[in-house]
């Protein structure tokens, strides 16, 4: 049901490593089937700040994907993660994991 949805791509680039200049070494880039919705909506990051999410990204629970990794969008822009929250089905498994950007 929920692949009648996720009809644009997602191109994931997953965190590796950093060096001491604080430089991100990224993965080989990886596609992933999404819905993007162009939508401002406030939300918490990781330090717990207010920040303005301009898109939601819908994924299949079961991608991996953290605030580190870099994203490319359809349209080549490569935003900022600024949060990831996950909904469980009534077993506890991920089906539904929301990037905010």
């Amino acid at each position: 049901m929920l692949q009648n949805y996720l009809r644009q791509k997602l191109v994931v680039e997953h965190f590796v490593d950093s060096n001491e200049y604080d430089e991100y070494a990224y993965s080989e880039p990886v596609e992933y089937r999404a819905r993007i919705q162009q939508k401002v909506k406030m939300v918490r990051n990781n330090q717990g700040q207010e920040v303005v999410s301009n898109a939601q990204i819908y994924l299949e629970g079961k991608v991996s994907i953290t605030v580190k990794d870099r994203i490319t969008l359809p349209d080549g822009v490569q935003p900022l993660i600024q949060s990831i929250s996950n909904t469980p089905d009534k077993y506890g498994r991920d089906v539904l994991k929301v990037v905010y950007v």
